[in-house]
């Protein structure tokens, strides 16, 4: 699933990302993500991966502190920048402080490949995660979507966009666009939430 998410995922290729290797940096927030047993994996007929959920639990009470401490391990410019992006997105939604919980599940990423989209699994993946975010008891879920697409599955869902940022309008802190290869319609980054 590595080749789809990277070279597919609206924010890696607006920002240019997918045109290079992944991000080692990136890699390894995703396997720490996938080291809490949230995660969701599709199996195909032919027991090749087909899908993926990558769930997590963030660890709220220190987000901000931990941006900026995995800012200072980036390898290029485009992945700090990508850093501070999701931490500006953290401090807008705020959740934990604006819904009054101390932890929340999050789905953080997924992919379906090529061969096998636009048949529901991308859907399926989402109501999975839904239900193992109530078995194991959370009140919150949050998703930060790029995909158009996406979106719209999760709106059926009954998620609700709390915070949207146009691409075209973000600015590093050298004032500069981070998101310069902009692809209609993935043109803006929403966090969405559902309550349990």
């Amino acid at each position: 699933m590595k080749r789809t998410y990277f070279k597919t995922e609206p924010c890696l290729v607006n920002c240019g990302l997918s045109l290079k290797e992944p991000s080692p940096l990136i890699l390894d927030l995703m396997k720490k993500e996938l080291e809490q047993g949230l995660s969701l994996i599709a199996i195909g007929e032919n027991d090749e991966i087909i899908s993926t959920a990558i769930n997590y639990e963030p660890n709220s009470s220190i987000e901000l502190e931990y941006y900026s401490n995995l800012k200072k391990l980036a390898e290029n410019k485009i992945v700090k920048d990508l850093i501070d992006f999701e931490a500006y997105i953290a401090t807008l939604s705020n959740v934990c402080q604006n819904y009054n919980v101390d932890k929340f599940f999050t789905i953080s990423s997924g992919a379906v490949d090529k061969n096998y989209q636009k048949i529901g699994i991308a859907r399926k993946m989402i109501e999975h995660s839904i239900l193992l975010a109530k078995q194991r008891g959370y009140k919150i879920i949050t998703a930060d979507i790029s995909s158009k697409y996406t979106g719209t599955i999760v709106e059926q869902l009954g998620f609700t966009a709390i915070v949207s940022v146009p691409l075209k309008d973000y600015l590093n802190d050298q004032g500069e666009l981070l998101f310069k290869n902009i692809i209609p319609p993935h043109d803006v980054l929403t966090k969405y939430l559902f309550i349990v």
